[in-house]
């Protein structure tokens, strides 16, 4: 019995063990992370989007030069423009992929409201020479906020939220940060993915049969 009370707790444990990722802006650079339970995992973007050294990029303009020349000497061809797709043929894909595409904006839909946003941080330094036209800015950035907040709010769950826009006249450029924590728990993924793909597969072979019967009465 307490071997079974050990196994549940465990398996309830997985289930609520949350994953997602967390996305953080400042004056360092653009970072991601990755979450999977309470470990988080930083990945430093500007690493992995850095370029490569200079006499890689040598050795490949070589070789892309190499390839250009051997593609001039042979003959061009003629282009054949791909002939219009009817609107017969345009209605047949519809009616064949709309299942698939259906399910796909059930998907977001109900992904929208299981994704928690566990944090939302937001500062925004307004600077500028004139102080006048930083004032309006600063009315102007807190109208936009006030207009999009509501309908993040109903697209969202948004566990904590911290929005600070600042003016400082003393500052020579526009300072802007953002974190933002996103998860969902392991046992609504596995949810998510149990109840989809069933439907995926029994689409699939829907569309199968029909193919299939379509043929066979050709």
């Amino acid at each position: 019995m307490i071997g079974w009370l050990i196994f549940l707790a465990v398996l309830a444990a997985l289930a609520a063990a949350p994953l997602g990722v967390c996305v953080l802006y400042d004056a360092a650079g653009f970072r991601v992370g990755i979450r999977i339970g309470p470990v988080k995992y930083w990945l430093d973007w500007n690493e992995l989007v850095r370029d490569k050294p200079a006499e890689n990029r040598q050795k490949k303009s070589k070789h892309t030069g190499k390839s250009k020349k051997k593609s001039a000497e042979k003959p061009p061809q003629g282009e054949q423009k791909p002939a219009p797709l009817q609107k017969e043929k345009l209605d047949e894909i519809w009616k064949t992929y709309k299942p698939f595409i259906e399910m796909a904006v059930d998907l977001l839909s109900d992904l929208r409201r299981k994704v928690r946003i566990q944090r939302l941080d937001m500062r925004l330094v307004l600077a500028g020479d004139d102080p006048a036209d930083t004032a309006a800015f600063y009315g102007y950035a807190w109208m936009v906020l006030g207009s999009l907040w509501p309908h993040l709010e109903r697209l969202f769950v948004i566990r904590k939220r911290n929005i600070t826009i600042q003016c400082d006249f003393a500052a020579a450029e526009i300072l802007f940060s953002l974190r933002t924590d996103i998860t969902i728990t392991l046992g609504r993924l596995v949810v998510l993915a149990a109840r989809y793909g069933k439907r995926l597969i029994q689409e699939y072979w829907k569309m199968k049969n029909t193919n299939k019967a379509v043929q066979t009465n050709e």
